[in-house]
C-alpha cells in the first residue's frame, strides 16, 4: 500500500509541475495581484493605525483581510487542478464583495450593525435591517436574505447571477454540480475523481474581479493620491490576469477559448496621468 501511495504522490507532483507549465503566466499574474494588493492595503491601514476611523473602515479592513485569504485559497486550489473547489470558494469572495458594496452604499450605521453582529448565531443578514432601502418593508419582522442585499447594491448583477447560482450547485449536492462540473471537459466521458487542467479560467478570472471590487471599495474611503495610485494598479492587474488566463486557456484548449482570448486584446490600461 505504501508503494501505491508513493507512486500516486509522484504522479500528483508530476501533474502539478505540468499544470504550472501550462498555466504559468496566469498563475504569476494572479500571484502578482495578491502581492501588490497586500502591499497597497498594508500601507493604507498603517497610515491610519493611530487615528480614529469609521465603522466602514473597520468593517472593510476585516473583510479585505478575509478576501485576501480566500483569494489565495482559490489560486492555490487552481494551481493543484481543483477548478470546482476554487469555484466553490469564489462564492464566498463574491458574497463578500456584495456585502462590501452594500455597506459602502448605506453608510456607517450599517457598518456598525455588521460589526456588532459578529457574535450573533443568526443565519440571516438581519444586521442590514437599518439600511434605508429596507425602511419601507411591509413585514418588519421578516428576515433579510443575501438576495435582498444583492438587489440593493450598485453592482451590475447581470453577468454574475448565473455564476453565483452555479456556485451554489457546486457547493451543494445538486445534480448540476454532480454531472456538469467545472473541471470536467465535456467532450470526455470519464468521471472526474480528482485533479484536472480544465476550467481554471472561470474561478481565476472571477476571483480577481471580486477580490478587486472589495479592495477598491475599501481604498475609495480615502481619495488620496496614494489610494488612487493603488486603485489604478489593482485595476490594471485585473486586466493582466484576464489577458493571461484566457491566453493560457486558448493555447491549451484551442478554439474553445478563441473568442474570449480575442476580446482580452482590446483591454486598456489606466495611468495616473
Amino acid at each position: 500500500m505504501y508503494e501505491a501511495v508513493a507512486e500516486h504522490r509522484l504522479w500528483a507532483d508530476e501533474f502539478t509541475i505540468n499544470l504550472e507549465k501550462k498555466w504559468f503566466r496566469a498563475f504569476i499574474a494572479c500571484d502578482a495581484l495578491s502581492v501588490s494588493t497586500d502591499e497597497i492595503l498594508n500601507d493604507y491601514i498603517q497610515r491610519y493605525e493611530s487615528t480614529p476611523v469609521s465603522y466602514r473602515f473597520v468593517a472593510f479592513k476585516y473583510i479585505a483581510g478575509r478576501a485576501c485569504q480566500v483569494y489565495r485559497e482559490i489560486v492555490c486550489l487552481s494551481k493543484h487542478g481543483f477548478a470546482d473547489g476554487a469555484f466553490a470558494r469564489w462564492r464566498t469572495l463574491y458574497e463578500l464583495a456584495v456585502i462590501t458594496l452594500f455597506i459602502n452604499e448605506y453608510g456607517d450605521d450599517v457598518a456598525k450593525s455588521y460589526h456588532d453582529a459578529k457574535d450573533s448565531d443568526c443565519g440571516y443578514h438581519d444586521w442590514a435591517k437599518n439600511a434605508s432601502c429596507f425602511a419601507k418593508r411591509k413585514k418588519k419582522n421578516s428576515h433579510i436574505t443575501f438576495a435582498d442585499i444583492e438587489k440593493n447594491t450598485p453592482l451590475n448583477r447581470e453577468p454574475w447571477t448565473k455564476q453565483h447560482k452555479l456556485s451554489h450547485k457546486i457547493v451543494h449536492a445538486a445534480p448540476q454540480g454532480t454531472f456538469s462540473r467545472i473541471g470536467s471537459h465535456h467532450s470526455e466521458e470519464r468521471i472526474l475523481t480528482g485533479v484536472s487542467d480544465y476550467g481554471l479560467n472561470i474561478p481565476l478570472n472571477n476571483a480577481a474581479i471580486s477580490f478587486a471590487q472589495i479592495c477598491v471599495t475599501f481604498l475609495n474611503l480615502d481619495v488620496s493620491f496614494q489610494n488612487i495610485t493603488g486603485i489604478i494598479a489593482i485595476t490594471n492587474w485585473i486586466q493582466i490576469v484576464e489577458k493571461e488566463v484566457y491566453q493560457c486557456a486558448y493555447e491549451i484548449f484551442g478554439n474553445e477559448y478563441k473568442q474570449a482570448y480575442e476580446e482580452t486584446k482590446n483591454l486598456d490600461f489606466l495611468t495616473s496621468e
